[in-house]
């Protein structure tokens, strides 16, 4: 039996290696699908929320982010909010994504798939945390801002180079004060994963953020600390009785997973793997949301 089974293999050579190397491709393909995603999610996760975090934000939000411009909230809602019973701290925040960043001799910076971002620094030390700056000090007036690592270390930025944001009403010209991190990373983690590539980032005042992604009273979202011992999901649902019906609460680990899931996008993805007697086996490899990226198989007869 051994020596019929070998001497088929043998006269069927091509089609004995060409299954081999299919078989490898294959399950290579199904590894590398697992390790990606797995990357993804340990590297967005790596940037925990708070404790006692509650953010506040429009429905369907988007972190602040859609094409359509800023969602946002009234600023007024940030002073009520203080005198709900166990906050800590409130913040008011603002996220802007497609702003129009000037470099050194005028020249816009631009990036082949990220889109800069302008945020807005928190005062509360426990909300800023997420800042790690590497060099130089946080913003403290209108005209000051934090650049990010990646971009200061890609273009030679330091602390006193200055840049230019392009706004309907002219060129607002800031001076970097910093250089910081994200978490640890040098460019927040959610934008350049969902674009494969490094935004150029300026943080800075919340005012200023206000003034320059054109939100004058309002901000992207609010953001809500519990005192110490207090439960995050207990204080959500104390502040929702006090929002009206477009607004949401959410806790700051529910507010990261939809950074999260929405950042992935079609990066984060899965394998689903088909068995045919007749046919030998297929893979599908399919985003969350169903769409086919690739297919591969292990009956070269077939592929």
């Amino acid at each position: 039996m051994l020596r019929v089974t070998l001497a088929g293999l043998l006269a069927h050579r091509i089609r004995l290696a060409l299954t081999a190397v299919t078989i490898t491709l294959g399950a290579a393909l199904v590894a590398g699908t697992f390790i990606l995603t797995d990357s993804i999610q340990a590297t967005l996760g790596g940037a925990g929320a708070p404790a006692g975090l509650v953010v506040i934000q429009p429905y369907g939000a988007g972190g602040g982010k859609g094409a359509g411009g800023p969602a946002s909230v009234p600023a007024g809602l940030a002073a009520r909010l203080r005198g709900a019973g166990g906050v800590a701290a409130v913040q008011g925040l603002v996220t802007a994504a497609k702003v129009t960043y000037l470099g050194r001799g005028g020249r816009p910076l631009t990036h082949a798939r990220a889109a800069s971002e302008l945020l807005s620094y928190p005062a509360a030390p426990a909300l800023a945390a997420w800042y790690t700056i590497t060099a130089g000090r946080a913003p403290r007036r209108a005209s000051e801002a934090l650049l990010d690592a990646a971009t200061a270390r890609s273009l030679g930025y330091r602390p006193g180079d200055r840049m230019g944001v392009a706004t309907p009403s002219g060129i607002r010209d800031l001076t970097i004060t910093g250089i910081t991190g994200f978490g640890g990373a040098a460019s927040p983690p959610d934008a350049e994963i969902a674009s494969l590539e490094a935004p150029t980032v300026l943080v800075v005042p919340p005012a200023t953020a206000q003034q320059l992604a054109g939100l004058p009273g309002r901000f992207t979202e609010i953001d809500v600390l519990a005192r110490p011992g207090a439960s995050a999901a207990a204080l959500a649902a104390r502040i929702a009785a006090l929002l009206p019906p477009d607004i949401q609460t959410v806790t700051g680990g529910q507010a990261a997973a939809e950074q999260a899931a929405a950042a992935a996008g079609g990066k984060v993805l899965k394998e689903r793997t088909l068995i045919s007697e007749e046919m030998g086996w297929w893979g599908l490899i399919e985003d969350p949301n169903g769409r086919e990226f690739g297919l591969w198989t292990t009956n070269p007869a077939k592929s």
